[in-house]
């Protein structure tokens, strides 16, 4: 390749890079008072090992859609109140031993405040009841990646669903205030 033509791909790239909005905003989950949750119960071992391993996926996916969806600037605060996972744990007795009933009268669901915030400034606040009554009738590609596909599904959805088309507005407003200036 010629020089001309690296130093070509090269502009265009830098380019195209700096058209890109920078992604990658930040989030903080806090799991509040987890031993009231509705159900993070364990089918076998520890009880606060399983919750510690359900809150640290749980925290990864909540960081993955914010870098995905967050322009660097914006944060989002989270504090968990409930958590109701898919499934109940059951008895089983040809097992001998408790196990998770994935069946669709017990779906998931997750309340949570949050804060979305433009440099600590709270740009909106709210409390949130998310639900999936249908979880078991959907496909998704987190299905494949996770143990607990259900709630990430659930919180993929109220950041493509909520969270998006509140940063589009918020864009919008933004763009409009400085093109009045």
């Amino acid at each position: 390749m010629k020089m001309s033509q690296l130093l070509f791909i090269s502009l265009l790239s830098l380019i195209f890079v700096s058209a890109t909005p920078v992604l990658a905003g930040s989030v903080n989950v806090e799991w509040h008072e987890p031993e009231k949750y509705t159900d993070v119960r364990a089918a076998t071992g520890s009880r606060e090992a399983f919750r510690q391993r359900v809150f640290k996926q749980l925290d990864k996916h909540f960081e993955k859609m914010a870098n995905e969806v967050l322009p660097q600037e914006l944060s989002l605060k989270i504090k968990v109140i409930n958590l109701n996972l898919a499934g109940d744990v059951r008895y089983n007795y040809s097992a001998h031993r408790d196990i998770r009933l994935v069946k669709r009268i017990y779906w998931p669901s997750i309340e949570f405040e949050y804060q979305l915030l433009d440099n600590n400034n709270v740009i909106k606040s709210e409390v949130i009841k998310l639900k999936d009554l249908s979880f078991m009738d959907r496909t998704s590609k987190v299905r494949s990646r996770s143990s607990y596909h259900y709630e990430e599904q659930i919180i993929t959805d109220w950041f493509v669903k909520d969270i998006k088309p509140m940063l589009a507005q918020l864009d919008k407003q933004k763009t409009a205030v400085m093109a009045s200036e």
